[in-house]
């Protein structure tokens, strides 16, 4: 995984690992959709998953953030709306569009800004066909080794 490439902690790695898992939670209660593109709000569902199974913010501040990331960059740099793949440019109607200069400015102040601006342009990379992956175990043992970590604090 690129975060992991680019020496990120565990916590920002599980973060971007996890990021989307809003959707999954979303189609397994059907939940509200996206059209045939995803969950709505699938970032505030799996931030509170994320929650109330003990992850920190340093953990779902990313899951909660990528989004934004993603409005970010479309309201900061107008060319990168084209970048996007169809279903990003869908699911960013339903998101709310590009940012506002006043949403951008206090987004710009996150602990965390860089790293979110990363993980969505590695969340782009990862989105073409036959990029390689890593095995799923690996990042399960990782989720299990960070929340027996916070469980035998």
């Amino acid at each position: 995984m690129l975060a992991e490439k680019e020496g990120y902690s565990d916590e920002v790695v599980l973060g971007v690992f996890l990021h989307d898992i809003g959707h999954l939670i979303g189609f397994h209660k059907a939940l509200p959709c996206m059209g045939d593109v995803g969950t709505e709000a699938h970032e505030i569902i799996g931030e509170q998953f994320l929650n109330d199974l003990g992850f920190p913010d340093s953990v779902t501040s990313f899951v909660r953030g990528h989004v934004d990331a993603k409005r970010y960059l479309v309201y900061k740099y107008p060319h990168y709306h084209e970048e996007l793949s169809e279903a990003s440019k869908l699911t960013l109607i339903y998101q709310g569009g590009p940012m506002k200069a006043d949403e951008a400015e206090k987004f710009e102040e996150l602990k965390h800004f860089e790293a979110l601006i990363k993980m969505r342009k590695w969340d782009d990379l990862g989105k073409v066909k036959g990029a390689p992956i890593d095995s799923l175990d690996k990042y399960e043992s990782m989720c299990k080794k960070f929340l027996e970590t916070l469980c035998f604090k």
